[in-house]
C-alpha cells in the first residue's frame, strides 16, 4: 500500500515538473484598426464600433435612418413624429452636439442645437453599412465627435441593378423607395430616390418627406480617382406640441442639400485623399394660435 503511495507521488510530481517546462512564449505583431484618417494601435483603442451592415438594413423592421440606429445598444434616438420626421440622436448620454454624423465621411452639423441632427439627405435604400463609433472620436473627427460619431457610407456598385420598394398602411401612410446603379466603363453611378407621406396619426402630426441622391464615381487610372455626390431632402410636417403645448397648430419645413467631391491619389505606401463640400439647410416654423 504505502509502495502505491509512493508511486502515485511520484507520478504527481513528474507530471507537475513537465506541465511547469512545458510553455512556450509566443510575440504577436501589433494590430493595426484602419480608422477613416489615423492609424491607431490596437493597445491605443478605448472605444468600440458598431457596424450596421447591407444584410441588416434590409431586414429591421424601420423606414427611416432613426428608427435603424434606434436597435444599436448605447444610442438614444430621440423622435418627434414618425418617419424619422425629426430625430436627435446621443452616444452613451452625449448630449446632440457631441454626437457627429457623417455621410462617407463628410460632416453633417446642424446648426439648430441639434434638433435636425438627423435630417441626412439621403434614402434609406441607398445605404450600405452604418459605422457607429462609441467613445470620443474628437482627436480624429474633430469637434462634436465629444461622445462619438455615425458614419453613414454608401458604395457604387460594378453591376447593374434597379430596386423598387412600396408600402402603404393606416393614417394614408404611403411611401416609394427607388435605388438603381448604371456603371458606364469607367464610371460608376448610383441613384436613389424616395417619398413618404400620412395624414398623421393625430391631428397636426401629417408628414411629406423627398429624397433624391446621386453619385458617381471615376477611375482615371489606377492610381487617381474622382468621386462626386450631391442629395437633397424636403421635409415638411405638422409640428404637434413640438415647441410648445399653448398653440398646437404648429408646422414646420426643412430642406437640406449637399454637393461634394474628392479626389484620391493612391500609391503603394500614401494615400492622399482631397474634398471638397458644400452643406444648405432651409427651414421655415410657423406657429398659430388655434
Amino acid at each position: 500500500m504505502r509502495i502505491l503511495q509512493l508511486v502515485t507521488i511520484g507520478l504527481f510530481l513528474s507530471h507537475q515538473l513537465q506541465a511547469q517546462t512545458d510553455t512556450t512564449s509566443t510575440s504577436l505583431s501589433e494590430i493595426i484598426v484602419q480608422e477613416n484618417r489615423i492609424q491607431i494601435p490596437f493597445s491605443k483603442q478605448n472605444r468600440n464600433m458598431t457596424i450596421v451592415d447591407k444584410l441588416q438594413l434590409e431586414t429591421t423592421p424601420a423606414r427611416s435612418l432613426p428608427e435603424v440606429l434606434a436597435f444599436v445598444p448605447g444610442l438614444d434616438v430621440r423622435q418627434r413624429g414618425v418617419s424619422g420626421v425629426q430625430a436627435d440622436i446621443g452616444i452613451r448620454g452625449g448630449s446632440f452636439e457631441q454626437t457627429l454624423l457623417l455621410l462617407n465621411g463628410i460632416k453633417l452639423s446642424d446648426p439648430q442645437t441639434g434638433h435636425h441632427l438627423m435630417n441626412i439627405p439621403i434614402p434609406l435604400v441607398e445605404i450600405d453599412r452604418i459605422e457607429v463609433l462609441k467613445g470620443p472620436a474628437s482627436r480624429i473627427f474633430g469637434q462634436n465627435a465629444y461622445a462619438g460619431a455615425i458614419n453613414v457610407i454608401t458604395q457604387l456598385s460594378d453591376e447593374r441593378y434597379a430596386k423598387l420598394q412600396g408600402y402603404g398602411g393606416d393614417f394614408g401612410m404611403k411611401g416609394v423607395n427607388f435605388a438603381g446603379s448604371l456603371p458606364v466603363g469607367n464610371y460608376k453611378q448610383n441613384l436613389a430616390l424616395s417619398y413618404d407621406d400620412s395624414d398623421g396619426y393625430q391631428y397636426n402630426s401629417d408628414y411629406k418627406v423627398s429624397n433624391i441622391f446621386y453619385e458617381g464615381g471615376l477611375a482615371i487610372d489606377e492610381k487617381n480617382n474622382i468621386r462626386g455626390m450631391v442629395s437633397y431632402t424636403d421635409r415638411t410636417f405638422g409640428a404637434n406640441g413640438f415647441y410648445t403645448s399653448a398653440f398646437p397648430d404648429q408646422w414646420e419645413s426643412v430642406q437640406t442639400s449637399l454637393a461634394s467631391i474628392s479626389h484620391t491619389l493612391s500609391l503603394e505606401s500614401f494615400k492622399l485623399n482631397t474634398r471638397g463640400y458644400l452643406e444648405k439647410e432651409c427651414r421655415r416654423i410657423q406657429i398659430a394660435e388655434k
